[in-house]
């Protein structure tokens, strides 16, 4: 995955092809929906919701906190 300006816009581009993205700021927004939807369907149903995340100390935290 790369990173290139084409017509002065950032996109994202994965073997130097363009890839459909959103922004940080939408998907974390989108997570944070999700999260919520989940976290009140499972009150109903008296469960918990965890996250795990694969290395996530290491590429996760530094970016969200």
């Amino acid at each position: 995955m790369t990173i290139k300006n084409i017509k002065e816009i950032r996109t994202l581009c994965h073997r130097n092809n363009p890839v459909q993205s959103v922004t940080l700021e939408q998907a974390l927004g989108d997570f944070l929906t999700f999260i919520t939807q989940v976290k009140n369907s499972d009150e109903m149903n008296n469960n918990l919701t965890v996250l795990i995340g694969h290395n996530s100390a290491t590429f996760d935290v530094p970016v969200l906190h």
